[in-house]
């Protein structure tokens, strides 16, 4: 055995190779033949493909050929195609931030050329012949010759690490490969109906996909992949709100499966593995039994400036900007397409009674509508807090016509103007919820908080422990001068936990009740959005016919805005 290559203190710093860059390359965006599948599949369908051809030979040890129907790559760019870093689908910074296209990062055919021969067939679509590209030989550089070819691109990959027989070593028999290709390209299928896809292995056709650009088309396609048993159960699920979409087919929880093997999350039509989204489609079933995995075949869509993908080269890890929004949207969904399920068994609580005309809570975090429309509000006599009303006569949808810094919003109603402090509105309803003992619904963090604190506001949380648990929040000491926050109450979600915690913590020593204290610090007005701002409005809408509280809002009709103007 040859001994590892260890620091020599007489080396220098020197460029290396491009051959041994690009195999280094390869070591993470080629693993496996699965992975040269994903990378060419994914440049046909970025091509504009309608029908992607795969035939592979020994489970892809031994030969890779997609064909496609794409618009092609002209002659004069085919060499500049297989080497490092050329892409045609981002040229700015800008792009990489608003991303289309499956591929960008131009490292795929050179990373692939790198460790197995390389042949590349294509014919651009305004072209009147075809170029092929040969790469069998690294030393010898890329061959290009005319051939025979219709527009598209052929990819053959032969001999897959021949240069680096240590990495063959480690790939697994001819079935276990051919496995890996088998789901890769079921995974691929699933994210685009409208196209075209065939498998055939060893000159065997294992399934052909003609295109699927009807709803009954798309269900025989999913049947045909995720089988006959998994669509028989499935509920088919669409759910949007604000900008976010979640539509797919759900397996329901008296179908889950022994193992995790039918999971399929699309983000914006890439496939991904993410710890996130498994872990709010997994909180929204959990009433499963141990041991049992529920299955899904899902899609989120959402604005590609709220996702990052460059995360890793295999690109199947990807960052949300607001993990918590998508977190709790997720799980609302779910349990929303679950609850109205008349098939799907809801577990009793000790001591509840089942009743068909109970309402569920509605949805809320802080960026989706933290105010439910059901709730509105009175002022009460002996108190002066806001109570539940009747909201038979909510009024019909009014337009926000701006919203003021602070949190005030500026409405029309009735041939008037209003003016909400929603802040206020806010922060009374939280005040009259807590008050009443209503069950809080909490938000666990994806990752707990550590929150420096002063010796006194550590006594007060310690004292208060019992009540701030039955709000939705749990804290712990874990020094003299910090507390780890593991969850908070659904308010809180996208708020900074290091300002609203103190911020409570003070108010509630200076004498403010903590039910009033917490409201306040909750009701800090975010960016709210259009489902939210009309949320504040109806509630606002509803104290019509009760005592109005003026801090709460104000309202001016055509001879009050004259006199404004009068001299």
């Amino acid at each position: 055995m040859q001994p590892a290559r260890r620091y020599q203190p007489d080396a220098i710093i020197q460029r290396l190779p491009s051959t041994l860059a690009n195999q280094i390359a390869a070591g993470e965006v080629v693993e496996r033949p699965a992975s040269i599948v994903k990378e060419l599949v994914e440049n046909a369908l970025d091509a504009g493909a309608t029908r992607i051809e795969v035939q592979i030979r020994n489970g892809g040890l031994e030969q890779i050929q997609i064909s496609d129907d794409g618009y092609g790559i002209r002659a004069g760019e085919l060499e500049l195609a297989v080497s490092p870093h050329a892409t045609s689908k981002i040229a700015r910074l800008e792009d990489l931030e608003n991303l289309a296209s499956l591929g960008f990062r131009g490292e795929a055919l050179a990373s692939i050329g790198s460790v197995a021969r390389l042949v590349v067939d294509s014919r651009f679509s305004d072209a009147g012949e075809a170029w092929r590209l040969s790469l069998t030989d690294r030393e010898a550089g890329p061959q290009l010759v005319p051939v025979a070819h219709p527009v598209g691109t052929t990819v053959s990959v032969s001999e897959l690490f021949y240069n680096t027989p240590a990495r063959r070593r480690f790939l697994r028999t001819e079935r276990t490969e051919y496995r890996y290709i088998e789901d890769m390209l079921k995974r691929l299928a699933l994210s685009r109906f409208e196209v075209g896809f065939s498998l055939r292995h060893n000159q065997r056709e294992v399934f052909r996909l003609p295109p699927a650009g009807t709803e009954a088309q798309q269900a025989r396609r999913v049947e045909r992949l995720c089988g006959k048993a998994f669509y028989a159960q499935a509920l088919h699920i669409d759910y949007s709100l604000d900008g976010l979409r979640l539509w797919g087919w759900l397996g329901r929880p008296e179908a889950a499966r022994s193992q995790a093997d039918l999971q399929y999350v699309y983000v914006n039509g890439r496939s991904v593995r993410d710890k996130l989204i498994n872990h709010a489609l997994r909180q929204a079933q959990s009433q499963l039994y141990p041991g049992r995995h529920p299955a899904w075949l899902l899609y989120l869509e959402l604005d590609p400036l709220k996702v990052d993908v460059n995360v890793h080269p295999t690109k199947h890890e990807v960052r949300f900007h607001q993990a918590r929004q998508v977190h709790d949207f997720l799980v609302h969904a779910v349990s929303e397409a679950l609850a109205e399920d008349p098939t799907v068994a809801r577990p009793a609580t000790p001591g509840s009674k089942p009743s068909a005309a109970e309402p569920r809570r509605p949805f809320y975090t802080p960026a989706e509508g933290n105010i439910p429309a059901a709730w509105s509000i009175q002022e009460a006599a002996s108190t002066g807090a806001p109570t539940a009303a009747n909201t038979d006569d909510v009024s019909s949808h009014k337009p926000v016509l701006a919203t003021l810094a602070g949190g005030y919003l500026v409405v029309e109603e009735a041939g008037t103007l209003l003016l909400i402090n929603a802040p206020a509105v806010r922060a009374a309803q939280l005040a009259a919820s807590f008050a009443a003992g209503e069950a809080q619904t909490a938000r666990p963090l994806l990752i707990p908080e550590t929150i420096e604190l002063s010796a006194t506001a550590l006594q007060w949380l310690e004292q208060h422990a019992e009540w701030l648990a039955g709000h939705g929040i749990d804290v712990s000491t874990v020094s003299e001068a910090a507390v780890l926050l593991r969850q908070v109450p659904a308010a809180a979600a996208s708020l900074e936990a290091g300002q609203w915690l103190p911020a409570f913590v003070e108010a509630a020593l200076a004498g403010t009740a903590p039910e009033m204290a917490l409201a306040q610090v909750l009701s800090c007005p975010p960016n709210w959005s259009a489902a939210e701002q009309q949320a504040l409005v109806r509630d606002a809408l509803n104290w019509q016919r009760n005592p109005q509280p003026a801090r709460y809002w104000v309202r001016w009709d055509q001879g009050a805005l004259q006199a404004l103007f009068e001299t």
